[in-house]
């Protein structure tokens, strides 16, 4: 068997393109989290949009003095949120106690939620973000006349969506 041996210019030029395979490796891999972490803010940031207008309109009707229960249209809303846009998986909103009021899924209005009040630092103006095992949430503050809460909007994010 012979012995391969190596010139200097076939151990300089595997060497440098050893090099550049490492380099470029590593600066993909850095440029893929990086923009897969822009491309999450950006999904979030539109969800949110959505779900702001969704609230103004809440808070809108809320200042003509009708109370939650009674606003009419909010589930056929929600459930074209969720049909428009395929990130959104759910939308819903509740009461100060947790029952739901409205949701897109016609089925779970009445039912209780687990863990949606109270909320840390969810304002009308900037919304709350959870993560959940399958969803990321985002929640907005409903405020009444007074200021005071009046209930919660939820719309919830399929989390493959955001990977």
């Amino acid at each position: 068997m012979r012995k391969v041996t190596w010139n200097f210019k076939t151990r300089f030029v595997l060497t440098t393109v050893l090099l550049l395979f490492f380099a470029l490796s590593i600066n993909t891999a850095v440029l893929t989290y990086i923009a897969s972490d822009r491309y999450k803010n950006a999904v979030i940031s539109k969800v949110a949009a959505v779900g702001k207008g969704m609230l103004e309109e809440i808070i809108f009707s809320l200042s003509m003095y009708i109370p939650l229960m009674l606003i009419e249209g909010i589930n056929d809303k929600l459930a074209l949120l969720v049909s428009r846009d395929q990130d959104i998986a759910y939308s819903m909103v509740a009461d100060t106690k947790g029952k739901i009021v409205f949701h897109n899924d016609i089925s779970m209005i009445g039912k209780e939620t687990e863990n949606m009040f109270p909320v840390g630092n969810a304002s009308s103006d900037k919304p709350e973000i959870r993560e959940k095992d399958e969803f990321h949430e985002i929640l907005f503050l409903i405020t009444d006349m007074k200021n005071e809460p009046a209930g919660m909007l939820c719309i919830g994010m399929k989390n493959n969506s955001l990977y």
